[in-house]
């Protein structure tokens, strides 16, 4: 936008004297040589991404992994259409990449036997179990089993697929112990088949209840079938005592952990005691896939958000809505830059998709999400007209229909063209007068100019001038051609040049003129010299 109040003239008044030293070289240069150099178009180029990689360049993600692109370069891509870390997230480990950590970074793997494998139900990673020993972790003080006390809303959830379902196969565990008036009380939360059925079994966990010797036993409707995936899902609500037990969304079995029963009455709350370590799969046979602990009640999700719908009892490896990314603005070196062209380095299998946006605008204050509008772009096609000071590009991805394939993304090129500053005027000349000068000059043969700044010193190439009653070097003088610059001293010599700025930005300023200098007298009409 160009600037059109006192205060953003005085601004740019501000910024034109900081460029003033730097540009007293290359005025030397001009008036030693007798001539100025014409303005060129100058193109800036950014390269995102590439043999530099992606760390640092982008703003926002969603949905988005690593990958390898191409020449082995770091490539963006979709993620595995894996379980997410949210607030509330105590433990997560997703086998993703054959990692056997926890996401969240609440838990240390203290030992495991699982075996990683890509014959996973989300994602494209899981992990098998052989029977003898699983997967144990140890919580850090903020993690739910890491500490002892409340333990307030939880879920606990993972993915199964059984080789055989025998009796006593155990999938999840935890022992410990909490005195209760000066006494030690044995605790154990326990998940195991039992006549072909999951059965979790949590005793003396919940505070104040004494109903079956303090155990409640949660079991699953349905027959455990061998060989097939299945989401499982305990989760209690602290503030209702609800206690359910769900497969595949389904609910299966449920309780009220309350002192009547049911949905009214006092809710017994979770306490934990000495902090021990969990155990998954400590003796199982199968798969298992997406492990999660979560401080908070069951999520009301839909089956899609589960993931997408099942295919030969797998779900897609990426999800089906895809993923986007977002960098960081980009920096032009003036305002008003334009968009000259946009590159891209990708793969794009069949059936899999990607489309680039990019936006800009002068001022990078008060972006929000959809303003400055996203404006959709080709690699390798004429681009549309966007200009300002600060670019951002963006890219949404998405997978093929079997949601199987991911394309990539390599690279991205913007190539930028300046708001090129205007050409001086040719022709200056300055007339002496009583405490004053009078320039005059040829307008700029440069459409693009708006104005001119008049520079003015006491010392050759230094435009520092500070006495003169127009105001301090430069002075805008418009769109005028003549200038009379007053209040000087007489007898002192005094150097001027001119610039002209942009119609667009008037801190867009061009390269000096040839200087000229007068030295003011009491009796005027004395030319400079």
């Amino acid at each position: 936008m160009r600037a059109e109040s006192c205060n953003e003239t005085n601004n740019a008044s501000s910024f034109i004297r900081m460029r003033t030293l730097i540009a007293l070289f290359y005025a030397v240069c001009l008036v030693g040589a007798g001539q100025f150099a014409a303005a060129s178009d100058q193109t800036k180029t950014i390269v995102l991404g590439g043999k530099n990689g992606w760390d640092g360049t982008l703003s926002y993600i969603k949905d988005i992994g690593r990958g390898e692109g191409r020449f082995g370069y770091e490539s963006l891509e979709l993620a595995a259409n894996a379980r997410r870390i949210t607030e509330f997230t105590d433990l997560l480990i997703d086998f993703e990449d054959g990692r056997m950590i926890d996401a969240a970074g609440n838990y240390t793997v203290t030992a495991s036997h699982a075996l990683p494998t890509l014959r996973a139900v989300m994602g494209k990673g899981a992990a098998v179990m052989q029977g003898a020993g699983g997967v144990s972790l140890k919580g850090a003080p903020s993690a739910l089993f890491g500490s002892q006390g409340a333990a307030g809303s939880f879920t606990i959830e993972f993915w199964l697929k059984p080789a055989i379902a025998e009796n006593g196969e155990m999938i999840f565990s935890w022992r410990s112990s909490r005195t209760v008036n000066n006494y030690p009380v044995y605790q154990m939360i326990i998940a195991s088949i039992f006549n072909n059925r999951l059965e979790w079994k949590f005793t003396n966990v919940f505070a104040g209840y004494t109903g079956a010797d303090g155990e409640i036993t949660l079991t699953s409707g349905r027959i455990i079938i061998p060989d097939k995936w299945a989401h499982h899902s305990v989760s209690f609500d602290e503030e209702t005592g609800l206690f359910e037990y769900r497969i595949d969304n389904s609910l299966e079995d449920i309780r009220y952990v309350t002192g009547t029963g049911r949905e009214r009455g006092e809710v017994f709350q979770p306490v934990l005691g000495v902090a021990a370590s969990i155990e998954f799969c400590p003796n199982f046979s199968g798969s298992i896939d997406d492990i999660r602990i979560v401080r908070s009640p069951r999520e009301k999700m839909t089956e899609t958000q589960y993931a997408a719908k099942p295919a030969g009892g797998h779900y897609d490896v990426y999800h089906p809505d895809g993923g986007r990314f977002e960098t960081q603005p980009i920096t032009a070196d003036t305002p008003g830059a334009t968009l000259a062209g946009f590159s891209a380095m990708l793969s794009q299998p069949s059936q899999t998709g990607v489309q680039f946006f990019v936006r800009a605008d002068d001022y990078l204050f008060g972006w929000t999400d959809d303003s400055p509008a996203w404006i959709p772009v080709e690699p390798g096609k004429p681009v549309p007209p966007v200009r300002g000071r600060y670019f951002q590009a963006a890219a949404n991805l998405y997978p093929d229909g079997a949601g199987s394939i991911t394309p990539s993304v390599t690279e991205i090129t913007l190539a930028i063209r300046q708001n090129d500053p205007p050409l001086p005027p040719f022709l200056l000349q300055a007339q002496a007068g009583d405490r004053s000068v009078t320039l005059t000059w040829s307008i700029s043969i440069d459409d693009t100019a708006g104005g001119y700044y008049v520079f003015y010193g006491e010392r050759p190439g230094e435009y520092l001038g500070a006495a003169a009653v127009e105001g301090r070097s430069p002075i805008d003088a418009g769109k005028k051609t003549t200038a009379k610059i007053t209040g000087l001293t007489n007898g002192k010599v005094y150097y001027f040049a001119i610039a002209s700025y942009s119609d667009y930005d008037n801190s867009i300023t061009g390269e000096f003129s040839k200087e000229v200098h007068a030295r003011p007298l009491i009796s005027s009409g004395i030319a400079g010299f």
